[in-house]
């Protein structure tokens, strides 16, 4: 059995909700970082976090207006990302419009920022 190649990457947060990463076999985990303050607010340090990234992983980096909802806890929608059928294969494109469709159904009440990051191959 061959090991697959992973890559690391250190990751602070700056207010913002945790990232979650889709793994190629279909799992989707949150990523535990601490909160750090926002940015430009002076009221303390930001904790570094180093964690394994596989290749054709996807990052997902999004606000609080994709996942918050009127009398929902804030964690067990958060959680509710990594219990979707997203698939880390494909385009990003395809994967973000159907990240959307599936939470907000079009009906959104707060602004929504979402990226999805994939690293590219070596030979590309």
């Amino acid at each position: 059995m061959c090991a697959t190649p992973t890559s690391t990457r250190t990751a602070a947060t700056a207010g913002h909700l945790p990232p979650v990463v889709l793994r190629p076999d279909g799992g989707a985990e949150v990523l535990d970082l601490t909160a750090g303050p926002p940015l430009g607010t002076e009221l303390g340090d930001y904790e570094m976090t180093t964690f394994s990234l596989e290749p054709e992983a996807v990052l997902l980096l999004y606000t609080d207006g994709l996942v918050e909802q009127r009398g929902t806890d804030i964690d067990d929608a958060i959680r509710g990302l990594t219990e979707l059928s997203l698939p880390a294969d494909g385009s990003l494109e395809n994967l973000v419009d159907t990240l959307l469709a599936q939470l907000t159904s079009g009906i959104c009440e707060d602004d929504i920022a979402l990226l999805a990051a994939r690293q590219r191959p070596a030979n590309e």
